[in-house]
């Protein structure tokens, strides 16, 4: 869709009772993704844009998007908005059958590593700066930093946690 397509170019059905809004959502798009309604590679409209045609708070919007970005359903561009995966899910899982034997002799691709929440983005954590900050940090410290001190942590880091 261009950027300023009319909303109006999704039509959804109407919600069942007892079913949550960002839930309802999903399904109608995921359900418009996989019937060809919703093509891929098509842009799809601003989540408040949505919100409003459908009358929905824009947090089951963004909520819904989400799910179909975590599912590998939809991507998105940096400024210039969201779009419907040119890959599926269901096309991955079809890949798995026949074909699989001719690539059996390839060497295996390197393995796709899951979310893990106790371990960050190093790809974005910015390193560089990160050095600097320690380094002047360190060149600075005393040996009562690196001694046995307060059970409770660091006195300054504590008291500046606490201001805020």
């Amino acid at each position: 869709m261009p950027k300023n397509a009319p909303a109006s170019q999704l039509t959804l059905s109407p919600r069942v009772i007892g079913v949550s809004l960002p839930h309802w959502f999903y399904e109608e798009l995921r359900r418009a993704i996989l019937s060809g309604r919703l093509r891929r590679g098509s842009r799809l409209p601003a989540s408040r844009e949505l919100a409003k045609q459908y009358g929905v708070s824009r947090g089951s919007v963004v909520t819904a998007f989400e799910q179909l970005f975590s599912e590998g359903y939809l991507t998105s561009k940096t400024g210039s908005g969201t779009f419907v995966s040119a890959r599926l899910p269901q096309d991955l899982a079809h890949a798995a059958g026949p074909a699989q034997a001719v690539h059996s002799r390839l060497p295996p691709p390197s393995p796709i590593r899951p979310f893990r929440c106790y371990e960050p983005g190093l790809d974005d954590f910015p390193i560089d700066l990160w050095a600097r900050v320690a380094s002047r940090r360190l060149r600075k410290a005393s040996k009562s930093l690196l001694a046995s001190g307060d059970p409770s942590g660091y006195a300054p880091l504590r008291e500046a946690v606490a201001i805020r």
